[in-house]
């Protein structure tokens, strides 16, 4: 059984989630501002602070398939359906911060991928870059997050 999943994610050094969020004009599921202090799934606060901005947008629920270029494709509709302008993820890119899709794939087996260079373009001009994780060791009833909690 493979199954794949995906997300927005936006890291920036300076910008406030908040600000990110007004930028965007959509909610993150999940969200933190650079300075806010480090706290665990289970509450444990910990004595640093988060260098960086970080918010995440789920795109596409985990799905029992493995298409990863129609995945990529409806994660670029989704910006193109969500955003309306897309000059914004310049303004980001430009000043220190990053754009990625993040996509997990979850499988017991072997996989091997081909993007077409015109999907990788578009994502491309949209200025959002494409991270893949895969987990081979996934059992079907273990679903956890995709969402990254990078410092």
């Amino acid at each position: 059984m493979t199954s794949i999943t995906s997300a927005l994610q936006v890291w920036h050094p300076e910008f406030s989630a908040e600000k990110i969020q007004d930028i965007l004009n959509i909610s993150p599921q999940i969200s933190y501002s650079v300075g806010d202090e480090i706290v665990r799934p289970n509450g444990e606060k910990l004595e640093k602070k988060h260098r960086t901005s970080y918010l995440c947008y789920d795109i596409l629920p985990l799905q029992s398939e493995l298409d990863l270029e129609g995945t990529i494709e409806k994660c670029n509709d989704f910006i193109s359906c969500n955003i309306k302008n897309k000059d914004l993820f310049k303004i980001i890119n430009e000043t220190g911060g990053s754009i990625s899709y993040y996509v997990a794939i979850y499988s017991q087996e072997h996989l091997a991928f081909n993007l077409d260079p015109k999907t990788i373009q578009c994502a491309g001009n949209l200025g959002i870059g494409i991270g893949v994780e895969i987990f081979t060791d996934w059992l079907e009833n273990n679903t956890s997050s995709v969402s990254s909690t990078q410092e």
